[in-house]
């Protein structure tokens, strides 16, 4: 019977750290949670300005020398090359402010940035071909 006391005693022992650690959970949790909130609501601020900063470029880019035959097939094709840089930086604030959306338990919260900027990606792609042809008709 020693040996099962000690295993009484040690399971014991155990679970009373274990309530313990569950209580200082809760209470750290609520200590944090203005710390949390805070940083939630201006990850969503992050995510509004980023969406008009999108909404802006979408506007800003329909007046791009590339959208004018004009221009040529060389600068038009150059010009397409640097939208697709400018069109990354977008990308990676995506990815950082939708994984810290994800963290916060709205993951959704970052979706209207990213089908504007795939919806970018598809109008200068579909530019990107038509000055492609162009180029080879030419």
């Amino acid at each position: 019977m020693p040996k099962i006391d000690a295993h009484i005693k040690s399971f014991n022992k155990v679970n009373k750290e274990w309530k313990e650690l569950k209580d200082t959970q809760k209470a750290v949790k609520k200590e944090i949670q203005p710390l949390v909130a805070a940083e939630k609501d201006k990850n969503t601020h992050n995510i509004k300005n980023l969406e008009e900063a999108i909404i802006q470029f979408t506007q800003d880019i329909k007046k791009r020398e590339f959208f004018q035959y004009k221009c040529g097939t060389a600068t038009a094709l150059q010009k397409l090359d640097g939208v697709f840089d400018e069109l990354k930086t977008f990308e990676d604030q995506i990815a950082d402010y939708g994984d810290n959306a994800a963290k916060f338990g709205d993951p959704g919260q970052i979706g209207k940035a990213q089908k504007d900027i795939e919806q970018i990606k598809v109008t200068v792609e579909n530019m990107k071909v038509l000055w492609d042809h162009i180029d080879f008709c030419g």
